[in-house]
């Protein structure tokens, strides 16, 4: 490290001490400027280490670089604190994540993230991840109540990211962070800048839900021979999207119970479901019944994309893009209001709601889920209006029959 005003300090030797001045760039400016206060480098078993004095006086620098001098001929080693650049601190990262077995997908979403945030970092003269502070963190947060995923459309408020997504987002900042002080091996960053800052938790977005009596009308008119049975298992086991992808007839044990059950082990990322356990849920007699009538071998994937001019064999596995536009095409042709809202993922929430609905243990909801947080659940369970009211009428205030 270059230091201006160099000079040795008398009375050092193996190894010399010298102090000077550090150049540093101003985090507003960019401009290079010297430190008022003094710094001593040093060589010390083939590194080239340096530390701050803490001092703008130079006798007082000179007594500290004595003290420095007398630890080292004691043989105490001392960690100095070596400055890491923002790639630096983001390649490991990414790296531990792949070693802890994130999910592709989720990888993708963090460099995402922490890439805009760098990006941000440096238009604020951040040119190192120790010259952060809380400021840049929560003006970063503010960047993005300004941004959108996509191009508004028509009559839509330009309003920026949802308050979850911020949150997300602002989460995973500082689960880096933490790693660049906690997990690394002497740490990264001597302290956390951004510790002390707590995340609001964010409401959830409303999510459409299929009624019961809508799932029914959607069973009715589906593709005999296609959607019915995807909506089906869709509608009577809440699986994700990539779970009926997977799934094959080995899966199921139709001896079992009195209606057969289903084991859920795909779905997810490297082959596993997507909280990394398999779960077990029975068949419900209705689906069964739909089961049954599936034409066939029943030996490998269950689902598959129908035959097409270019694969007239068919055997491609589930598309959730056209599956999605299926499932609008029908609820348009079904009439329900708004069709354009529904998603694959509406059938997990009605799922969901009928659990609830029907006083299925919780701990049993959560099970078929394949959630382990409650607060996950909580998301998807809701009571339609004609429950809430009847719900509703329950409460009755009786006059008494005692005068007061």
């Amino acid at each position: 490290m270059q230091l201006k005003d160099r000079e040795p300090v008398p009375a050092t030797e193996d190894p010399i001490i010298y102090i000077g001045h550090r150049f540093q760039q101003d985090a507003k400016s960019g401009k290079i400027k010297v430190s008022k206060k003094w710094h001593a480098a040093y060589s010390h078993q083939g590194q080239r280490l340096h530390e701050p004095l803490k001092t703008t006086n130079k006798m007082a620098a000179q007594r500290a670089a004595h003290v420095i001098h007398q630890r080292l001929q004691r043989g105490e080693e001392r960690h100095v604190q070596r400055r890491v650049g923002w790639q630096e601190m983001f390649d490991p990262y990414i790296a531990f994540l792949r070693s802890k077995g994130r999910a592709g997908k989720t990888i993708e979403k963090y460099k995402v993230v922490l890439t805009d945030f760098i990006d941000f970092a440096k238009r604020r003269k951040r040119l190192h991840p120790d010259t952060v502070n809380a400021q840049d963190f929560w003006a970063f947060n503010e960047l993005m109540m300004q941004q959108r995923k996509c191009k508004p459309r028509a009559g839509m408020p330009k309003t920026g990211l949802h308050g979850k997504t911020r949150g997300d987002r602002l989460t995973i900042i500082k689960q880096w962070f933490k790693f660049a002080t906690v997990k690394t091996k002497p740490p990264m960053l001597a302290v956390n800048p951004i510790v002390g800052e707590e995340i609001e938790e964010a409401e959830s977005s409303p999510q459409p839900c299929f009624t019961p009596e809508q799932v029914s009308v959607l069973l009715e008119n589906a593709c005999k021979d296609h959607e019915r049975v995807i909506f089906a298992v869709f509608s009577y086991l809440g699986l994700r999207f990539g779970e009926v992808r997977d799934l094959e007839w080995s899966d199921f044990d139709f001896k079992q119970g009195d209606h057969g059950w289903v084991t859920i082990q795909r779905g997810g990322s490297s082959g596993r479901t997507k909280g990394k356990t398999n779960r077990r849920i029975p068949v419900n007699p209705s689906l069964r019944q739909i089961l049954d009538e599936v034409p066939g071998p029943r030996e490998g994937r269950m689902f598959s994309q129908r035959p097409s001019k270019k694969y007239p064999n068919g055997g491609r596995p589930l598309n959730g893009d056209k599956l999605l536009k299926s499932l609008k095409r029908l609820c348009k042709r079904c009439k329900f209001p708004n069709p354009e809202q529904y998603k694959i993922h509406t059938f997990r929430h009605a799922f969901a709601s009928m659990l609830a609905r029907n006083n299925v243990a919780y701990k049993q909801a959560l099970g078929w889920m394949g959630h382990k947080d409650s607060d996950i659940l909580n998301l998807y369970i809701k009571l339609f209006d004609p429950d809430a009211e009847k719900a509703m009428k329950t409460l009755v205030y009786s006059p008494s029959n005692t005068a007061v």
